[in-house]
């Protein structure tokens, strides 16, 4: 009599599926089961000794215990194995658990946060998701806000963008219980107490987390990094910012995945018509691009080619702009066209100016060599012209929107008011040159201060932030943008620091008021973020300037 066939042995269950306690359908080791494939979760098996482990250590342990690096328990029973388990694997997991807090997205909650994010503008007029037409998408009446009928990269591009808007949303579903606003007019509300305004901030974070791990298992699943399509550019571009304010750092994986997409499709938009009908929109995002990595220390993304092809052109040179200014006209439509030529322009020249900063003063290998005076001195002369021609563009536009008080409410996407455009254009254009300003001055400090080159540029570092000042009173008076939170809080330090350095005392009086607008300003921006935990020093720094404004008012 033959003896019988062997029993297949099952093979072992994989990590999720034994953490769940629940059976693990798989036929081989190498195969993914089918829970693993349905959450997108790593199908691990880690190796465990099987029966009883030994009672005593062996010789070698027991004479050298310190080598294995673990103390006997305490109450004298045998160490238990431990596992190893790889970072990925853990983050893999942790996004996991916080999608699982993600509230349901019903049509009503997706209209909600879709208006939200028209509430956005320097997300919303990004030209990638004016390209991609998600919002003409999701509004159609065959999608009418249903998620489950878009295309998977649709689907993905829809949840990348609803996470974002969950940063302003004061829905109930994103906020939970408590104090809110009625409205994003509500002034009522967000010039009243500091504190209602910051639980929002803090109210709305695990809401916010749950998105945006709804939002990565999706890209992740689509493996949107490695496919180039307009969508997945713009859900690359969307999670880069969502991974800078839960994981700060040097590395952003999401963002070079964006500029690669990005420069695939520069190429197939040249004869398209699209570089010519967004050539504005796409200097302005690369100026963005480049003040970005400048405020994060990071080698500068943009290069001349991503400029030629995204923008169509090359602009004139800062002196020759300069030399024009004299013939600048100050009636209302000529100065309308002028924002719109020197917003082109000189966002064109932001990028380039980033680029030589970092070649040529803050780079990793050139912070260590002696300092190249001549590049300095060309790169402060680019960085004067520009300041001139921009405090000669914000006089002509002061003179039309300086009497007119702003709105309320935040603009919408596609608000073409000429004065809404001239509030949001001259703002943008101080950004970028007292971003340039600090970022030199910032790489000076600790090197010689006696070349002319400092003082010109800590003059312009010096006035460029109440500059930056006027033209947040000029905005609406809920100027809700998450993205400025970094912004507002490096400019509140280096002005406290210019203070306590005596670089002020000739304008004194000015200082109290241009700090109480940044503190408004930060404190409302602590509706969107827990200031606290993106800052360590935020609360510090917010009594500093509640203090210092107490004072004066006192006096």
């Amino acid at each position: 009599m033959a003896a019988p066939p062997p029993k297949s042995k099952k093979p072992l269950s994989c990590d999720p599926c034994k953490s769940g306690h629940v059976v693990c359908f798989r036929s081989t080791v190498d195969e993914v089961c089918l829970r693993c494939q349905q959450h997108t979760l790593p199908c691990i098996t880690t190796p465990v000794r099987r029966g009883r482990p030994p009672k005593y250590k062996s010789a070698a342990s027991r004479s050298s215990p310190a080598s294995s690096g673990d103390s006997p328990p305490s109450d004298g029973s045998p160490p238990q194995p431990q596992h190893w388990v790889s970072p990925v694997t853990r983050l893999i997991q942790q996004i996991y658990l916080e999608s699982q807090d993600s509230p349901p997205l019903t049509p009503e909650l997706v209209a909600d946060l879709f208006d939200c994010f028209d509430r956005l503008p320097p997300l919303g007029v990004h030209p990638i998701i004016s390209v991609a037409q998600m919002r003409e998408t999701i509004r159609s009446p065959v999608i009418a806000f249903h998620l489950d009928r878009l295309s998977p990269e649709q689907h993905v591009l829809a949840l990348c963008m609803i996470a974002c808007a969950s940063r302003v949303s004061f829905h109930e579903a994103i906020l939970g219980p408590g104090p809110r606003p009625r409205g994003f007019g509500d002034i009522a509300f967000f010039r009243g107490r500091h504190e209602d305004v910051r639980s929002c901030g803090a109210r709305r974070q695990r809401a916010c987390r749950a998105l945006h791990a709804v939002a990565l298992r999706a890209a992740w699943a689509m493996a949107i990094p490695l496919r180039v399509t307009i969508e997945n550019a713009a859900s690359c571009y969307l999670l880069d910012l969502l991974e800078e304010a839960q994981f700060p750092g040097w590395a952003r994986p999401w963002g070079t995945a964006y500029m690669s997409h990005l420069r695939a499709l520069a190429g197939l938009w040249v004869n398209s018509g699209l570089v010519e009908k967004f050539d504005m929109e796409w200097a302005g995002a690369l100026a963005i691009e480049s003040v970005t990595c400048a405020r994060r220390d990071m080698p500068n993304t943009i290069n001349p080619e991503d400029q030629l092809l995204l923008c169509g052109y090359e602009p004139p040179s800062l002196e020759d702009l300069f030399a024009s200014s004299s013939g600048w006209s100050a009636d209302r439509d000529s100065v309308t066209q002028l924002m719109v030529d020197m917003s082109k322009y000189l966002w064109y020249h932001t990028s380039t100016i980033f680029r030589a900063i970092w070649e040529s003063i803050t780079g990793y290998h050139v912070r260590h060599k002696p300092l190249n005076e001549p590049a300095l001195d060309s790169i402060v002369s680019q960085l004067s012209l520009m300041y001139l021609i921009i405090e000669r563009v914000q006089t002509l536009v002061e003179i039309h929107v300086a009497a007119v008080p702003p709105p309320n409410a935040p603009y919408i996407f596609g608000d073409a008011n000429p004065d809404s455009y001239l509030r949001r254009g001259i703002h943008n254009l101080v950004i970028c040159i007292a971003s340039l300003s600090l970022t030199i001055w910032s790489a000076l400090r600790g090197r010689d201060q006696t070349n002319a080159s400092f003082e010109q540029t800590r003059e312009i570092a010096t006035t460029s932030v109440p500059r930056l000042v006027s033209t947040i009173r000029w905005m609406p008076l809920v100027h809700l943008v998450p993205l400025q939170l970094n912004f507002l809080h490096h400019y509140a330090r280096v002005l406290l620091e210019q203070r306590e350095a005596g670089l002020l005392k000739e304008r004194e009086e000015y200082f109290l008021g241009e700090l109480a607008t940044l503190s408004q300003h930060l404190a409302m921006s602590s509706y969107s973020q827990d200031v606290a935990a993106v800052f360590t020093d935020a609360g510090q720094l917010m009594d500093r300037m509640d203090h210092l404004i107490k004072q004066g008012a006192r006096a």
